[in-house]
């Protein structure tokens, strides 16, 4: 569970359960400033929810002293982000997902554009170039339009939640190293196009994909594109 803090006018936060303990033994925070958990209706000092091991004077807060709302986006200089890794399986299995939908979505088309060519290889006649460029050309609207559509939603996604489709489905979500949102430059340009463009270089490319892949098993999980991007995936 992660805590917030209100001290001083401030939110400080998030906290793990021992992060606080500790706080609240060196005294850098004492158990009447207040906390907040997901699921409190409202703050409550910490003395409710971290029981003091020996008895502590109550130190009333100053007249007029408020506290801010809860609000889990703002910043916080007390605190360095530790983010809950997503696992290699939630992010292979986001990856497989979106391209599942890819091809969900060109199934009507690819099944529209291998008829012909079905009935063509059972009557075992070659069509020609121009027969194939005439069976082809009414079925891309078919498969161009709808992989367009989802890659500007993928798109859209990416930069407002840090996720795509999949990655929604499997809790997962990509963020800087101090949590903030990772933004269009670093999760589509760095993140995305500029590896796709390194991985298209003749030889090069394919040496760079296998290095990028296999990173995922370092102990941070960040593959070269996350290295590039300075951004990291992390539970949602």
């Amino acid at each position: 569970m992660r805590y917030f803090i209100g001290k001083d006018g401030k939110q400080l936060g998030p906290f793990s359960d021992e992060q606080v303990r500790a706080k609240l033994a060196s005294g850098e925070v004492n158990y009447d400033d207040l906390g907040w958990h997901e699921g409190m209706a409202e703050w409550k000092p910490l003395r409710t929810l971290f029981a003091p091991s020996s008895p502590q004077p109550f130190t009333p807060p100053a007249t007029g002293a408020s506290f801010p709302a809860f609000n889990p986006g703002a910043a916080t200089e007390a605190q360095e982000f530790v983010p809950a890794l997503a696992g290699r399986g939630s992010r292979l299995g986001a990856y497989l997902l979106d391209q599942m939908f890819v091809l969900i979505l060109v199934m009507p088309g690819l099944w529209q554009l291998f008829q012909p060519f079905m009935k063509d290889l059972e009557a075992g006649r070659t069509p020609t170039p121009e027969e194939l460029i005439a069976q082809l050309a009414p079925v891309l609207p078919l498969l161009i339009i709808p992989v367009l559509a989802f890659v500007i939603v993928q798109i859209v996604l990416l930069v407002k939640r840090g996720q795509t489709v999949g990655k929604m489905l499997l809790g997962v979500r990509i963020v800087k190293l101090d949590g903030s949102a990772a933004g269009f430059v670093s999760v589509i340009l760095m993140r995305s196009l500029l590896p796709a463009l390194i991985g298209g270089i003749p030889m090069v490319g394919g040496f760079f994909s296998l290095i990028n892949v296999l990173l995922i098993f370092r102990e941070d999980r960040r593959c070269i594109h996350d290295l590039m991007a300075g951004t990291i995936v992390v539970e949602a």
